[in-house]
């Protein structure tokens, strides 16, 4: 069999299963409205009810688009963050950005070196804390 009669073949089996699949989406459809109690005819304002949006959330200003100046603005805010796990002192730019923080190489090192050290202290909370509770059950 040539391939252009395979691509015949395939897009017919598609074609059938898709009318298939919206003659069964119908038939749901009427059995759904049966079950209602009334004709599909009859129509009320509220038959998407459940889509509508709740006059809480059309207010906010959290659900509006963020104008340019807004977001430059909230993206020229830079804060320091301290991880509570590690102790970590992280530079956020605006959202969530990690920024580097430029510092001279005794700072770095100084930084590097407490890092190390809290990493340890974490990890060996974490795996001495679970062979204790391990070897006490």
């Amino acid at each position: 069999m040539g391939k252009t009669k395979k691509r015949e073949k395939k897009s017919k089996k598609h074609k059938h299963k898709h009318s298939k699949s919206k003659l069964k989406h119908k038939k749901v459809k009427k059995k759904s409205e049966a079950t209602v109690g009334r004709h599909p005819e009859e129509k009320t304002d509220n038959d998407e009810s459940g889509f509508e949006i709740p006059v809480e959330l059309m207010n906010t200003k959290s659900h509006t688009p963020v104008t340019p100046k807004e977001h430059q603005k909230r993206q020229s805010e830079m804060r320091r963050v301290v991880d509570p796990t590690t102790g970590r002192v992280r530079l956020i730019r605006g959202e969530g950005e990690v920024m580097e923080e430029i510092v001279s190489k005794e700072r770095h090192a100084k930084i590097n070196s407490l890092a190390t050290e809290t990493d340890g202290l974490i990890f060996q909370k974490h795996t001495i804390g679970t062979i204790k509770k391990n070897s006490n059950n």
